[in-house]
């Protein structure tokens, strides 16, 4: 991601502390960005939602180059504005310096699996790591005749993967219900494909 767009979340969702994170991009009392205490909580009520709509992802690979198919699928009509955004990850990204270096406040905590490796932590992995928005930053429009009971939306990217590791690449789809504040935002499903895989509906 680049900063522009980092800066532009941080602004969209309220963003003002670290570790947060979001649940759907959902509120829970009256805030999108959650503190660690509240993530389980949230996380179960969300698994606890019957879906919308569903989401497959298909991907092949020509060199450096990736075709990836998104496929989404409406089960009953919805009322607003939807996008489809699409994300490219990598897993166990690690360099040297500071743009690497994991700060790590458990370094003295016995239980902690961070325990004795410094602070901070030197060629630290990172998985998850968000390399790409490869669809429009809040999602590419989703047309108002797909968000119907049937309704089929799909559209294909080309995706450089120039520069990364294919074989811990994956791809993130999921479905954005847009609003007018970081409280009315909301995931509607997501799925996630390694890169040259069939993820079907699930």
């Amino acid at each position: 991601m680049t900063l522009t767009q980092i800066n532009n979340y941080i602004s969209t969702y309220g963003v003002s502390s670290y570790p947060s994170g979001m649940v759907n991009r959902t509120p829970s009392l009256g805030n999108v960005m959650l503190q660690p205490s509240q993530f389980l909580s949230n996380v179960n009520a969300a698994l606890a939602k019957a879906a919308k709509c569903g989401l497959a992802i298909n991907s092949t690979v020509s060199g450096s180059t990736a075709s990836v198919r998104i496929h989404a699928g409406f089960k009953e009509s919805l009322s607003g504005n939807y996008g489809l955004v699409v994300y490219l990850l990598e897993e166990e990204v690690t360099g040297s310096g500071t743009q690497y270096d994991q700060k790590n406040n458990d370094n003295n905590v016995a239980s902690s699996p961070y325990y004795n490796l410094g602070n901070p932590i030197t060629g630290f992995k990172h998985n998850n790591t968000v390399r790409k928005i490869v669809s429009s930053t809040d999602g590419d429009l989703i047309s108002s005749s797909s968000i119907a009971a049937g309704g089929e939306f799909k559209k294909t990217y080309s995706v450089s993967l120039s520069g990364y590791n294919q074989n811990k690449l994956s791809i993130i789809a999921f479905i954005l219900k847009k609003g007018t504040s970081a409280t009315t935002y909301e995931v509607m499903n997501v799925q996630k494909a390694s890169v040259g895989s069939l993820k079907n509906w699930d």
